[in-house]
């Protein structure tokens, strides 16, 4: 949901789910008012360049995109507090909150056509060196002849699994 109320605390949790994953923000106090900061450290002035920094996008809503993972951590509304006051009230407890951490992927497959392959042998892809090679028996090698792992963290895809904290 949005973020209607925009007198967001320092310590306030945000929360978006972008492409079925979850990402979190936490709202900072700096000496020009308010900050937002990526479980990875970077700090953005904008809820809205935190969200381009997600979606790789030129622009971004960060008050549409992002939504309060804890709906304590504003200042009501109602209340006709100045944002200077909203940058220095008492940060609420949020809870601890799940971060985008990244996914294995698969860079060496066996090929579906083994045409020409010796018995034996079987004909595998590298899709990090984008060639084909031939190894001994159907095991998946731990690497092509260039060197290159089976597997790999893929940086752009993420699965949700790290608490906020890093734990």
């Amino acid at each position: 949901m949005a973020i209607e109320n925009r007198k967001l605390v320092a310590g306030a949790k945000l929360v978006a789910t972008y492409k079925k994953a979850e990402y979190f923000c936490e709202v900072l106090k700096t000496d020009e008012g308010l900050a937002f900061q990526m479980p990875d450290g970077k700090v953005f002035k904008s809820p809205s360049s935190a969200g381009k920094a997600v979606t790789g996008r030129v622009s971004c809503d960060g008050w549409k995109f992002w939504s309060l993972a804890d709906r304590s951590v504003v200042v009501p509304a109602t209340e006709s507090a100045s944002s200077e006051d909203a940058t220095t009230a008492e940060p609420v407890e949020a809870k601890a909150a799940k971060v985008a951490a990244p996914k294995i992927v698969r860079v060496i497959k066996k090929m579906p056509n083994q045409k020409g392959v010796a018995e034996g042998s079987t004909k595998f892809w590298c899709s990090s060196c984008m060639k084909s090679f031939v190894a001994e028996g159907e095991a998946v090698p731990e690497t092509c002849p260039d060197g290159h792992a089976k597997e790999t963290a893929d940086e752009f895809a993420v699965t949700v699994g790290v608490d906020f904290d890093g734990n």
